[in-house]
Order: C-alpha cells, then sequence, then structure tokens
C-alpha cells in the first residue's frame, strides 16, 4: 500500500518514447525488473545470469513501466542529454544486467552524473539495511509490498513484442521503484549534505571535504566507473588446472572427514550444523555458555564459535584439535565448492566477472561477490590463486601496502613507538619479536636471515626467534583491532599452526602494552570521544555510529567497531585514492595497463608484456604517493608474475 500520492504510472513500448523522456528531465532514476536463468521470477538474484522483463524509469513527477525493446530509446536520450542525472539503487547490480542488454551507463554518462543510493545511504548508516523497499518505508514513509508477494504470472508480464503491454499492476510495481529512487535521492543527498565532516580533514584531490556529501563525489562516485570497469574486463581463469586439483580437493576432504570420524569416535558430517552440534555439545560435553546464535536461538556451531572453542580446555585431551579440524574441513569444502566448482560455473568462456562493491563492508572497505574473492586463501595446497591468470599478452603486476594497518595506526595515534621505528625502517614484527624473546633486535634479523638460507639448517636458538616471529605478526597486526589474549591464541592456531597457551598469549599481549603506552593512550582516548560523540570516523572522514559505548559496562562487540573502524576505514580510503590517481594519470591508460582485481590492501593490475618493465614501475610510482598527508611511508611490495599464486 502507498501511503501518499504517486505519478500515475505510464508504459513506454517505444525507443522514442524513452528519448524523449530522457531528453527532457534533470535527473532520472532507473531500475530493472528481472527474472533468473531457468526464466522465473522466483529465481535467485544473480548478476550473471539475470535478465531483464520490465525496466523503468522516473522522474519526480512522471514513472513509467518499459519494455526491453525500448532499451536503446534510454541511450538515445542519454546522448541527447549530457547533463542528465542516472539515479540507480544498486548499481553494482543493476549496471551489469543494464551492460549485458546492451546499455553500459558509464559510456554514456560521466562518473560525476552517475549515482547509486544504495551507496549514499550506507555513508549514512553503514551497519542499516539498505533494501530499497525498507527504505522507501523508513526514509520517505512509501510502503509497497516486495515482488513475490504480488503473485505476478505470464500474463501480468504483458508480451511488448506483440503488442500486449504488461498489466496496470506490474507496471505499477516496477516503475514505483524507480520513483522511489528518485525521492531516495533528494532525500539522502540533503542528509549527506548536512552531515558533517570532523574539522581538520585532509584535502583530497585539492578537494576540502566537509561532509559526506564531498567525500561521496570525490571519493566514492568516481570510483564506480572503475569498478564496473574491473568488473566488465573480467579476469582469465585456466579452466584445466581447476579441473586438475578437483580429485586432489577430493581426496584431502576424504581424509580430513576420515580423521575427524576417527578422533570424535563417531561417524558424522562436518558439514551438517545438527551432526556438529549434537557431537560437541551432548555428545563431547564442550561448554555451551555464550554459544546460542542470536537469529535462531540454537547452540552455534558457526566458524566464530569453533575458534572459540579452540581457545578452550576440550572435555578430554583426544578432542583438542576437534574444533579446528571441522573449520578445516569447512574451508576444504569451501574451496571446492565455491572456488573450484563454483568458479567453474560463472565463467562466461574463460572469464571470471566478480563484482566489486563499496557498500557491503560498514568500514568502508570495498569487497567482492559472486563470488566473494576475499574468502580466497593467500595459500592453500592446491593453490586456488593459480587458476588466475593474465590475458593472452598479458602479464600480472600484483601490488600490496606493506603493513597497512601498522602504518594507519602509527598515524592517527602519533605514538612515537610505532613511528620512529618506522621512520627508522625498522622491521615492527622483527622489533616486537626481539621484545618478546627478550633479545636483540640484531639476533633477530640474523634469525630471519638463516631463515631464508636454502640448504642450511637453522639452529635451535634461529628456530625459536623464527617461531617469535611469527607470534609477535599476529599480535602486531590484531593489535589495531582490539585482539585478546584469546584472540591471539585461535589466530596462531588457525594462521601459523603454532600450539600455545592462554596464559603465554596473555603474557606477550602484556609485553606489547608494556612497551607501547602511547598506543595504550590512543585507544583509551578514541574510547572516550566515540562515547561522547557516538561516531568513530575514518582518516578522510567516512563516518559510522556506535552505540554499546555509554553505560556502566561497554559492549565489547562496540569497543571492538570502534577500534577496527579508523585503521580498516582509513586503509580503504587510501586504496580507493590510490585507485582513482592511477586512472587519472594519462601514462596508466598509455600503457594499456587495467585492473582486474582488488581483494584487501591488494590490485592486481594487467600489462602487455611489452610493457611490463614500465608498467611494473609507475604502479611503484603512483601507490605509495601521499596523496594526502601521512606521517610515515606507505610502502608497496610490487611485483610481476604470470599468475596470482605466484605472487606475494
Amino acid at each position: 500500500m502507498v501511503l501518499r500520492l504517486t505519478p500515475k504510472p505510464e508504459f513506454f513500448n517505444s525507443p522514442s518514447q524513452v528519448a524523449a523522456f530522457v531528453a527532457d528531465a534533470r535527473i532520472i532514476g532507473v531500475d530493472t525488473e528481472t527474472v533468473g536463468a531457468d526464466g522465473t521470477p522466483e529465481g535467485a538474484l544473480d548478476v550473471h545470469s539475470n535478465r531483464i522483463t520490465v525496466w523503468s524509469i522516473a522522474t519526480a513527477d512522471r514513472r513509467a513501466a518499459c519494455s526491453r525493446y525500448a532499451l536503446e530509446g534510454l541511450k538515445e536520450g542519454l546522448r541527447i542529454n549530457k547533463r542528465v542525472k542516472v539515479v540507480i539503487h544498486n548499481f553494482s547490480f543493476d549496471g551489469p544486467v543494464l551492460r549485458r542488454s546492451g546499455v553500459n551507463l558509464p559510456d554514456l554518462v560521466s562518473p560525476d552524473r552517475l549515482v547509486d543510493t544504495l551507496i549514499l545511504d550506507n555513508l549514512l548508516n553503514p551497519d542499516g539495511a539498505h533494501d530499497l523497499k525498507f527504505l522507501s518505508k523508513t526514509r520517505l514513509k512509501i510502503s509497497y509490498r516486495k515482488y513475490k508477494s504480488y503473485g505476478f504470472n505470464d500474463d501480468d508480464y504483458g508480451c511488448p513484442e506483440q503488442g500486449i503491454p504488461p498489466s496496470e499492476r506490474f507496471s505499477d510495481y516496477a516503475s514505483l521503484d524507480a520513483w522511489c529512487t528518485v525521492k531516495l535521492y533528494h532525500h539522502l543527498i540533503s542528509q549527506l549534505s548536512n552531515r558533517q565532516i570532523y574539522d581538520g580533514a585532509p584535502l583530497v584531490f585539492g578537494n576540502r571535504l566537509e561532509s559526506l556529501r564531498d567525500y561521496y563525489e570525490v571519493i566514492e562516485q568516481p570510483l564506480m566507473a572503475i569498478l564496473h570497469q574491473m568488473s566488465t574486463t573480467g579476469v582469465r581463469i585456466d579452466v584445466q588446472y581447476l579441473k586438475g586439483i578437483e580429485p586432489i580437493l577430493d581426496e584431502q576432504l576424504a581424509r580430513t572427514h576420515a580423521d575427524l570420524c576417527k578422533t570424535a569416535g563417531i561417524l558424522f558430517n562436518p558439514s551438517s550444523p545438527d551432526q556438529v552440534r549434537m557431537l560437541l555439545y551432548d555428545d563431547l560435553g564442550y561448554p555451551v555458555q555464550n554459544v546460542k546464535s542470536r537469529k535462531t536461538g540454537d547452540l552455534s556451531v558457526s566458524e566464530k564459535v569453533l575458534k572459540a572453542l579452540m581457545a578452550l580446555p576440550p572435555p578430554e585431551p583426544k578432542y583438542a584439535e576437534l574444533p579446528m579440524g571441522i573449520a578445516l574441513y569447512r574451508q576444504r569444502r569451501l574451496l571446492k565448492t565455491t572456488f573450484v566448482t563454483g568458479l567453474i560455473n560463472k565463467l562466461v568462456r574463460d572469464r571470471l566477472h566478480s563484482v566489486f562493491n563499496q557498500h557491503r563492508t560498514a568500514t568502508g572497505r570495498l569487497s567482492s561477490s559472486a563470488p566473494n574473492l576475499q574468502n580466497i586463501p593467500k595459500s592453500s595446497d592446491p593453490s586456488i590463486r593459480r587458476a588466475f591468470i593474465p590475458s593472452e599478452g598479458y602479464r600480472f603486476i600484483d601490488a600490496d601496502y606493506a603493513q597497512i594497518e601498522l602504518r594507519v595506526l602509527a598515524h592517527l595515534s602519533q605514538a612515537t613507538t610505532m613511528l620512529d621505528p618506522i621512520l627508522a625502517g625498522i622491521d615492527l614484527h622483527s622489533l616486537t619479536a626481539a621484545s618478546l624473546a627478550n633479545t636483540t633486535y640484531d639476533e633477530l634479523l640474523e634469525a630471519v636471515a638463516a631463515s631464508k638460507l636454502h640448504g642450511v639448517e637453522m639452529s635451535e636458538r634461529h628456530q625459536y626467534l623464527i617461531r617469535m616471529r611469527a607470534i609477535a605478526k599476529v599480535v602486531n597486526f590484531g593489535i589495531p583491532y582490539g585482539i585478546s589474549a584469546q584472540g591471539i591464541l585461535v589466530n596462531l592456531q588457525t594462521q601459523a599452526g603454532i600450539r600455545i597457551t592462554l596464559q603465554e598469549c596473555q603474557l606477550y599481549l602484556d609485553k606489547y602494552w608494556e612497551d607501547h603506552p602511547d598506543v595504550w593512550e590512543y585507544n583509551l582516548g578514541l574510547i572516550g570521544s566515540v562515547r561522547e560523540s557516538g561516531i568513530v570516523h575514518t582518516y578522510l572522514g567516512r563516518q559510522r555510529p556506535i552505540s554499546g559505548l555509554r553505560g556502566k559496562r561497554a559492549n565489547s562487540h562496540s569497543i571492538n567497531q570502534t577500534y577496527n573502524t579508523p585503521i580498516q576505514g582509513s586503509a580503504g580510503d587510501l586504496l580507493k585514492i590510490a585507485m582513482l590517481n592511477m586512472y587519472r594519470d594519462q601514462r596508466f591508460q598509455d600503457l594499456g595497463l587495467r585492473m582486474v582485481l582488488q581483494v584487501h590492501d591488494e590490485l592486481v593490475i594487467e600489462t602487455p608484456e611489452e610493457n611490463d618493465a614500465e608498467g611494473l614501475e609507475l604502479v611503484q610510482e603512483l601507490m605509495p604517493q601521499h596523496l594526502v598527508p601521512f606521517s610515515v611511508p606507505l610502502d608497496i611490495d610490487a611485483q610481476l608474475g604470470d599468475n596470482w599464486g605466484d605472487l606475494h
């Protein structure tokens, strides 16, 4: 039910109708209605296979459902009216769907005229829901039902090619999406203009970011076209390699499954939550405190809970490896189903077109979906990343910011215990390890050098120091995220395969804080500031509301968000402006470079073989540039290679 008057829906079946509509408009909303690969509207939303049945277009005072045969009119209208602003809700879905239907909006609309209201809302409410109907109800007071509740059938869709238009109720539903997108744009852009960024935020490309609207227009808006191009280009996949490792993964899964059943003493399916729940809590007697799922109320066996169980004393010593073993089995199964079979099923010929998102993380870091490439481990046996290969005649440049979280923490905290070593070129992991091992920094460097000698057996002392450096690395990288002793223990087990006691982890954590009192003071000050303001922000001013700090006992989740957001969000800010800087540099285009992957703080760029040395040199020049004032160098590790797995 619509709670306010809306324009009467129209239907456009002619390209000329759409072109005339666009030619006279200042702002238009565009939305698509799609069906799945099976041709039914009940099919899951899939950016790679969904096709348009009807699409819609609207201004503030008109709205129309349009046949897909009228899409040519959208192209014509955008060629005529270069100043029209095109507003879409969730461009990362509608953009590729429209492109496959012949309308590639970034080719027709300049970056400053293409707007995604989903990203706008994400800036205002990063932890909230961004569904169009939900936002229409909560922000615009316009309420209408979801697609499935209407029970549309073939008669509702009509048959425009035979001159049969959609039913009025379907045209009404479809065009309401586009109209609400326009109304939502006006509401959100006003809200963003009024949301001021903290005093002293740095200039970005010469622009003073005074509000979240400035942040959007300077950073997020121009990035949309780059990410769309990355998805359009895609990345080449070695299909034969993937098919070749599938039986290896099957064998590993079978062996891991057999080992788990032998340890547990019963036959069970590690992929079944019900069976794992019964095994751990009913049969073996693992503690059930604080492990209930918030959604279902059942005892949880999620990855997070399994990691928590790893840190607890097992009911019996023989079960100590069981939670980690179940987590490992799930990871290996994910490798097979998502990154072998799954990747092959998503290929268009031999290319994968993942979608890169600006709205799926509350901190502002970019993410990917369909599939989520961030879940591919850097090192797996066999390597999934080896399947990612350059196009014919190209090579990969892989560029990764070195210890970016620690450098961001050093800049934000201005802690001399971090700034001084970084500026002096000292390796922070070896420095922390030397302190934890109660030895000298020089001896740690000797151990590191010895570990790199091939064919030379390391002494027990050097082996011990290398182990301490692995522990120090987990401690260092965990500090920006408020890691606990339990978190250190779990990460050491899962990432480094190091068994250690909880007491030892607490001692190492206490030693770190003893060595870094200024970082501790920064954390205390940050918590106090956010408790007062209710907002934490990144270096460039992206905001995240934080609740749960006010009261006698601060919520631990809110504390972690307070630590995490400035670090991860600022790292995301820096990567985004580096990407924008590269695409603004004409040399990047002239050399034929093109970005194909972005994962965490890592960029994978294709370079023509004949320009690989120049391309690498340009990336090494552009990516570390201080485009905003920053207290420490932004070092990168950039390499050339012929598959992703061999890089880093």
